[in-house]
């Protein structure tokens, strides 16, 4: 039967050659993968006019900003500063009234005493003023002192009423005494204003403004 059908053909194989051919690799030019690189980082970086441009805008908003802060340190200073002298006027006050004899308050240093121009930036003393002549003895006790004062400021008083006696009874006596708070030239920035009676407080816009100005 199976000579019947013939000579049978060898098959040939589906693929002439079965055994895979190695992949070629594609040559790359040796300054290919530089440029590419740059190219990339050029993207990703700044170009020297976007940071000029960048570095006038910083400049810009701070002028702007430097104005503000100045003016919002000084407000902080003389607050501050304000807030410690008041708080000396009241100590003195109180001390009078509950130890029962004479305090007083006044420009100067627990070395050289009491100064006689009204300058309270350079510092200020409160003592028990035992003989009630305004000024700091030997015998006398030293109950607060401050030191100069920074920040470019001048505290300004009458130099006419530089020493502040405070009675038995808080009151004291005399005329109003009024503190001005200068930074610079023109109308005080504030002032503290003691009536006869004692008692201190902050003199008002109003009040400022028809204040003799500070000088430049």
């Amino acid at each position: 039967m199976l000579g019947g059908l013939g000579k049978i053909r060898a098959v040939e194989p589906l693929f002439a050659d079965a055994t895979p051919s190695p992949r070629r690799r594609c040559c790359v030019h040796p300054n290919h993968e530089d440029t590419t690189m740059r190219r990339q980082s050029s993207q990703w970086g700044f170009s020297l006019i976007e940071t000029l441009a960048t570095m006038a805008v910083i400049a810009i908003l701070a002028g702007t900003a430097l104005p503000s802060l100045s003016k919002m340190k000084n407000r902080s200073a003389v607050a501050a500063s304000h807030n410690l002298l008041t708080t000396g006027f009241n100590t003195a006050r109180s001390l009078a009234l509950f130890e029962n004899h004479s305090t007083t308050i006044c420009p100067g240093t627990p070395e050289t005493g009491c100064r006689r121009d009204g300058q309270w930036h350079h510092g200020w003393i409160v003592f028990s003023d035992l003989n009630g002549d305004g000024r700091f003895g030997a015998d006398e006790t030293l109950l607060r002192s401050e030191d100069a004062f920074g920040h470019g400021m001048a505290l300004l008083g009458s130099a006419n009423r530089s020493v502040v006696r405070f009675r038995t009874d808080g009151s004291a006596g005399g005329s109003n005494l009024t503190i001005r708070f200068c930074t610079g030239g023109g109308a005080p920035k504030a002032a503290l204003i003691m009536s006869n009676t004692g008692r201190s407080r902050s003199a008002g816009s109003g009040e400022l403004a028809r204040m003799e100005a500070c000088p430049d």
